[in-house]
């Protein structure tokens, strides 16, 4: 099993060893080898509907497969048994949302947005308009607010984790509410972005620029984790030679 970059609020500053990532790489790359893996062009995916929850067990089955199952991803399993496609309805509280580490290929940058709701700086991500499946949503989301055509999203979750989203308009109270989030890494072949009205600000940032935001409190751990699972499973794919032609 690859080393999974987990949030964990009791470590700010997760120390991760060179040794250790190329393992992770590795064992991503056996794992994916005799498995299809698809490239999607995000404007493309984005205009797909489904009517159940068939891409949703989907996703987490393969979220299982390469990250491991754990008590987060048992708790995205019990709120879909108990919901079906009502859990991407943004009015009831908790609610399944999508989103995309969005990554440059040539310099290895993360695309982040500032969100002026969190004050912080987060993945590109949103509700259910109607898709119900998590990979669509996050690649309407990421070609949305990064204004990029020609982005490519993997159909391999990179992260799913629960997360609290107190100050979410969609809810009437939401002082409970989470967001079940299921991330995917998207690739950029043109790094020249527009953000969305959506944003208050938007750039590429390096891997060592965003651990600099944690630290400093204006990114959480669960980005970090999201962007170093992406990076590594890029690199896996890379090693594979199953990446989107430039």
């Amino acid at each position: 099993m690859p080393h999974v970059y987990h949030t964990n609020p009791a470590r700010s500053k997760p120390r991760v060893e060179f040794s250790d990532i190329v393992v992770a790489m590795n064992s991503l790359a056996s794992l994916l080898q005799d498995r299809p893996v698809a490239w999607v062009k995000a404007s493309d995916e984005a205009r797909k509907r489904s009517q159940d929850t068939a891409p949703t067990e989907e996703a987490l089955g393969r979220a299982e497969l390469l990250w491991g199952a754990t008590d987060l991803s048992n708790r995205f399993r019990e709120l879909l048994d108990k919901r079906g496609v009502s859990i991407y309805d943004r009015t009831i509280e908790h609610h399944f949302t999508g989103s995309a580490i969005v990554l440059d290929p040539k310099t290895r940058g993360i695309l982040m947005t500032f969100h002026p709701l969190y004050q912080g700086w987060q993945q590109l991500g949103g509700h259910d308009e109607g898709e119900h499946d998590p990979m669509v949503i996050s690649a309407r989301e990421a070609w949305e607010e990064s204004g990029i055509d020609d982005l490519w999203i993997c159909d391999w979750p990179i992260l799913v984790y629960p997360h609290p989203a107190h100050k979410c308009r969609s809810v009437t109270d939401g002082q409970h509410n989470w967001h079940y989030d299921i991330c995917y890494m998207s690739v950029a072949l043109d790094a020249n972005f527009k953000a969305s009205e959506e944003s208050a600000d938007m750039r590429w940032v390096s891997l060592d620029e965003l651990k600099q935001f944690v630290a400093e409190g204006e990114a959480s751990q669960m980005v970090l984790d999201m962007t170093q699972n992406a990076l590594q499973l890029y690199d896996a794919l890379a090693s594979l030679k199953n990446l989107p032609a430039s």
